[in-house]
């Protein structure tokens, strides 16, 4: 199969996408991933599991207005940010 990319039709008022004349999604914006670096390169990514830094997370809790505390592992700790969703089901 050949992958391809739509680009979907957001209405901000009723909060939802449509997927389709007759299917449409509520609009709930969320972060996949989100990390603070660390001296471990083997768990930099945010692809992989979450770690006590963050990772790959797909929490539907992490939307606008949420706190998340992660600590800081080294001097001049960057934070990764990614995968982010208008909805997940």
């Amino acid at each position: 199969s050949k992958a391809s990319v739509r680009s979907l039709p957001m209405d901000k008022v009723q909060k939802v996408v449509a997927l389709s004349d007759r299917l449409k999604v509520p609009l709930r914006p969320m972060i996949g991933c989100i990390a603070t670096a660390t001296e471990d390169k083997s768990k930099a990514s945010t692809f992989e599991p979450t770690y006590p830094h963050g990772g790959n997370m797909d929490l539907r809790e992490v939307e606008p207005g949420t706190t998340v505390l992660l600590p800081v592992l080294v001097p001049g700790a960057q934070l990764f940010i990614g995968d982010l969703h208008a909805a997940m089901g």
